[in-house]
């Protein structure tokens, strides 16, 4: 590797003094705790976490966690703490037409891991600066560039948990320099539910929710969304631990998200084998197959049924071949009932019992390929 590039990519791996600081007094709570407190057990494992590289003559601390997708750490002493905090409201800011385009309706914690999150992070920022806007930002919004020393991974999708991250937002609100926005501020520190797309790192539903740290290190969610809203004045540790529960309850948030997903919206689940050929249906670029309905791993379904396949051209249903899917019902206003599938919510039941996305892109399957029904249908239970 070229020297140079190895130099660079060793200074980014070095926190701050601040952040040693922050991450020397967890280590030092974990040793000084008797065994007989409870903080023990929630403190050592974080200090097992701790990954200390040595390169020549100095030590470089790289604080990660180890394991995989693992489940957050356990809450630590809670001496983290950011900047005093004014306690706005996203949806009290002002925004154009695009900007309140951009808003998804998201309830509680939960929806970070159904939209596939990347990682979720405490961490300080230590610099941030104006970018040119890109063809796709919001009308004349403008965007921004920080920089974060990361505290603490809570959780992570991926091997990668990089001790300085840099990410984008674009910007909701501040029509004058006084006014609040979304924006990250400089020695601000957050917990950051983040999304990664081709190694860029954004933070998911800042227009919503932007859990900050105050200076007594209580969170504000500075949203008007109940379930946020629910930890304000909370320590951060609340809601660490709720997103640790939430793995232990679902863990299919974690190895198959958009499977969680699309199991969420209660559409039946089933192995269904195709014994009648295509019918056209070609005003409406889709064709009708008839299925014998075997095992259900979730919801309803009569013995066979007809399916309406939206395929455009492309025949996704071979006669004879077995296929796991979500169906879709729908009544119409005769209560006759349709069943139709779209083909990124199936897959292909090979000879050796395992299942294959019959899509490349966007299946809810994909993670699964390469498993049985069989332990599908244990994942969901």
């Amino acid at each position: 590797m070229n020297k140079k590039r190895f130099r660079r990519m060793k200074e980014q791996m070095v926190p701050s003094d601040a952040v040693r600081a922050e991450l020397g007094e967890k280590m030092e709570a974990a040793q000084a705790a008797p065994k007989s407190n409870f903080l023990v057990k929630r403190v050592l494992p974080i200090a097992a976490s701790l990954l200390l590289v040595i390169g020549g003559t100095a030590g470089v601390l790289v604080y990660r966690q180890l394991n995989r997708g693992a489940a957050p750490t356990a809450p630590q002493s809670g001496k983290i703490a950011g900047l005093p905090v004014k306690q706005a409201l996203l949806s009290d800011m002002p925004g154009d037409a695009s900007s309140m385009d951009m808003r998804i309706a998201i309830f509680g914690v939960r929806d970070f891991f159904e939209q596939e999150l990347g990682g979720f992070v405490i961490a300080r920022v230590t610099g941030t600066k104006a970018i040119a806007a890109a063809q796709d930002d919001f009308a004349g919004a403008g965007r921004q560039e920080a920089t974060l020393e990361v505290i603490e991974w809570l959780y992570q999708t991926d091997a990668q948990a990089p001790a300085k991250i840099t990410l984008t937002q674009n910007l909701l609100g501040g029509c004058t320099l006084e006014q609040q926005t979304n924006l990250l501020r400089k020695g601000g520190v957050y917990l950051l539910p983040l999304a990664q797309y081709e190694g860029q790192y954004s933070v998911m539903f800042d227009l919503e929710v932007l859990f900050e740290v105050d200076e007594q290190g209580k969170l504000f969610s500075h949203s008007s969304i109940e379930a946020f809203a629910a930890y304000d004045g909370k320590p951060y540790a609340a809601l660490q631990e709720d997103v640790n529960q939430l793995l232990l309850n679902e863990p299919l948030l974690k190895s198959a998200p958009r499977f969680a997903r699309v199991l969420k919206e209660g559409m039946p689940l089933a192995v269904v084998t195709v014994i009648g050929e295509a019918v056209e249906q070609p005003e409406t670029m889709t064709y009708l197959q008839e299925v014998r309905v075997g095992k259900i791993l979730e919801g309803e379904l009569p013995g066979t049924c007809v399916l309406t396949v939206y395929s455009g051209e492309e025949k996704l249903l071979q006669t004879g071949a077995q296929y796991l899917m979500f169906v879709n019902e729908y009544e119409d206003e005769a209560q006759a009932v349709t069943r139709s599938l779209e083909s990124n919510r199936a897959a292909k039941i090979n000879a050796d019992g395992t299942i294959t996305p019959l899509t490349e892109d966007w299946n809810c399957f994909s993670t699964l390929a390469g498993k049985t029904v069989d332990e599908i249908a244990q994942l969901i239970k």
